[in-house]
């Protein structure tokens, strides 16, 4: 019984990491999006209000894509493996199916 707990031993720690992965990354998205909240009508009266620059476009990669990446974070880990492989694999072959150029 011993050795089959000193054998799960490293088990029961990764899954025990990988929960507070989850915590993190979805305490992490929901800093995120508060601040999203709080600064949207300061972001709105003064970024949406000019005409399209450069450093606008850098804002909005910089908000949004950071957004996006930790959602995606939180949905990843809160999924069953396969179901992420699989979708992975669905979105790779379209993605090959869409740049692919006939010569």
């Amino acid at each position: 019984m011993e050795a089959l707990q000193t054998a799960l031993q490293p088990v029961i720690v990764g899954l025990d990491d990988l929960q507070s992965s989850k915590y993190v990354y979805g305490a992490s998205l929901t800093i995120l999006l508060w601040d999203y909240v709080l600064t949207f009508e300061e972001e709105r009266n003064t970024i949406w209000a000019k005409r399209l620059s450069l450093l606008q476009i850098l804002f909005y990669l910089n908000r949004y894509i950071t957004i996006a990446y930790q959602l995606f974070n939180v949905i990843s880990f809160s999924l069953p493996p396969h179901l992420l492989s699989d979708a992975l694999c669905v979105l790779g072959t379209f993605r090959k199916r869409t740049t692919h150029t006939k010569k």
